[in-house]
């Protein structure tokens, strides 16, 4: 027999079936001891199990959930369940359709069907122009191509592709590199060259006129480097873009489970990547790439950095409880130098600090990824404490428990995924007229006669 829970869960599910789905299958996760559990509505949300109840949790940026890892992964990555890759976007498909030849401003690169005018010699293709090379206005791959064809069965040798500057058709290469995202016949050159109509060769960009062709400066609009499966990390996470970019180095905010790294760093030339680099720590300091030093520095440096143009919370290095305020820089500003421990602030236990909303939140629903994980009252401490005053639920279950360093006396706590919610005291005894004894054995309050023996 259905309850009236279950039977107007399944009302509901005949009007949103995904939501509900979702929803009811977190709860049984949940109700089975699991600790995560997907939302298939939007997979960069998640339910993260709290008392066996689904709560719902989201990931940063550009990231999605992986609950094999349980943690946030890139959308597609191959522990990536949750999500599938969506199409190709952008220069994935211009080879093979003009809808999707746009140019970076975002409006239509081409309108016209493609290859409709008689085939072109070899001599002359090189310099036909994008207006003669199309004429009516339904494009297809497979117009495309047969006039690619055709141009190779008339004599055609090598000629330039009519919507990029860095691929080109090569009558004596079939197989298109073996990549997905290339015609029969048509290559790619490697990043970040481009095509040379007069030499027919790749060539660095300097030495290249596109002649009116979308010329492609980021990576990612590089075939070789597009996602073709399921399981494809982004090129977004693998690789940074130049452009709009001045010469020299810049900080690469590549999106990572914190939010953005601030140890990547790009080397950037003509608006194109030539190289990626990471700071890496020294003596155990912690290095990240400066913004306006353009090179690797102590983390303790950047936060003077940030803070002189932001009075946001900074996260802290190495711990999840901890952050910089940068809200007081106006007030400290002077010719003596300023300690990076002067901005240093401790979130209110048990919370942590949540590094995408740059607030403390509840510790159930941070993620605190390698950052130590406070969880005693004296972590939350600047100084080093003992725990006479402040009980401790490190290492004990969820529930009542002894206060450590009061056994054998009515105090007792409340802990919650081995922190200290709750300090308790036992009530009184009618019969005795004293405070009851908390018992570690039967995790209650017990009356002190039961405790001592009777003569």
């Amino acid at each position: 027999m259905l309850s009236v829970v279950s039977l107007s869960a399944l009302l509901v599910c005949a009007a949103i079936p995904l939501t509900v789905i979702c929803v009811e299958t977190a709860t049984e996760r949940c109700q089975n001891d699991a600790k995560f559990a997907y939302n298939f509505d939007d997979c960069k949300k998640f339910y993260q199990c709290v008392h066996k109840k689904p709560v719902m949790l989201s990931c940063p940026a550009r990231l999605v959930f992986s609950l094999r890892d349980e943690r946030c992964v890139y959308k597609s990555d191959i522990t990536d369940g949750c999500s599938t890759a969506p199409p190709p976007e952008g220069f994935s498909t211009m080879a093979v359709s003009t809808e999707a030849a746009v140019t970076e401003d975002g409006s239509a690169a081409v309108t016209t069907e493609a290859f409709s005018s008689p085939p072109a010699t070899d001599q002359d293709s090189e310099t036909t122009t994008m207006a003669d090379a199309f004429s009516s206005p339904s494009p297809t791959a497979e117009s495309l191509q047969a006039s690619v064809n055709a141009r190779c069965a008339a004599g055609a040798s090598r000629f330039q592709n009519p919507f990029l500057c860095n691929r080109y058709f090569d009558c004596n290469a079939a197989d298109a590199m073996g990549n997905p995202f290339l015609m029969e016949h048509e290559q790619e050159c490697p990043y970040p060259l481009l095509y040379n109509t007069f030499t027919k060769t790749c060539q660095e960009p300097e030495m290249v006129d596109c002649a009116g062709r979308i010329e492609p400066k980021n990576p990612c609009d590089y075939s070789v480097n597009m996602c073709a499966g399921p399981h494809c990390r982004p090129c977004e996470s693998r690789f940074a873009s130049c452009e709009n970019m001045t010469d020299g180095l810049h900080p690469w905010p590549m999106p990572d489970i914190r939010g953005e790294s601030m140890v990547h760093y790009v080397e950037c030339r003509s608006e194109r990547n030539l190289g990626q680099g990471v700071c890496f720590p020294m003596n155990g300091t912690l290095y990240v790439f400066s913004r306006t030093l353009r090179q690797c520095v102590p983390y303790d440096q950047v936060i003077f950095e940030q803070c002189s143009s932001t009075l946001q919370r900074l996260p802290h290095n190495a711990d999840c409880h901890r952050y910089y305020d940068c809200g007081g820089y106006e007030y400290m500003r002077g010719d003596a130098p300023i300690d990076s421990s002067q901005f240093l602030a401790t979130c209110p236990y048990p919370m942590l600090f949540n590094v995408p909303s740059r607030r403390c939140q509840n510790f159930q629903t941070i993620l605190c990824i390698g950052r130590f994980e406070a969880k005693t009252p004296c972590d939350y401490k600047d100084t080093p404490c003992d725990d006479p005053e402040h009980a401790s639920c490190e290492g004990l279950s969820d529930g009542k428990n002894v206060f450590r360093t009061r056994e054998g006396g009515p105090h007792y706590v409340i802990c919650q995924r081995e922190r200290t919610v709750e300090k308790r005291q036992c009530e009184v005894d009618e019969e005795t007229g004293m405070y009851k004894i908390f018992s570690p054995v039967s995790h209650s309050c017990v009356s002190l006669s039961n405790v001592i023996p009777q003569n």
